[in-house]
């Protein structure tokens, strides 16, 4: 069992971050992100950016396939720290992040690839 850094919930939506090695973390996510999880998005994303860094993590997994649904408000945050990640002036403080998704959710199919094109070259996109 991997030990849990941190967990967040919001009515249907829940996320936990776990260490799955030393210098690699895991983003589980589950539910649907809606209005309540947009508030706490930021605190999720901004905690996994700092645990990456203190780790000295070389990837970040985030695994989407069981959320059912994410609106585009609680999309954006995303985007936001991928962006915040890419235009970082120095490489040694980004990482390699693989975004794990459901080929049967249809938000994801076209969603994940779009999001993966605000950091190309350290983002991989795995649907599953």
């Amino acid at each position: 069992m991997e030990p849990v850094i941190f967990s967040a919930a919001v009515t249907d939506f829940h996320a936990t971050l776990t260490a799955r090695a030393a210098d690699v973390l895991v983003l589980t996510l589950k539910g649907s992100a809606e209005n309540d999880a947009r508030d706490q998005l930021p605190k999720v994303l901004s905690t996994l950016d700092d645990t990456a860094m203190a780790k000295h993590a070389k990837r970040v997994e985030v695994d989407f396939r069981e959320v059912e649904f994410m609106n585009s408000s609680c999309f954006k945050e995303f985007v936001a720290w991928l962006s915040r990640l890419k235009n970082r002036p120095d490489a040694s403080t980004q990482y390699r992040v693989v975004l794990h998704s459901s080929t049967r959710i249809r938000w994801q199919r076209a969603s994940m690839h779009a999001l993966s094109c605000f950091a190309s070259e350290l983002v991989e996109v795995k649907a599953e």
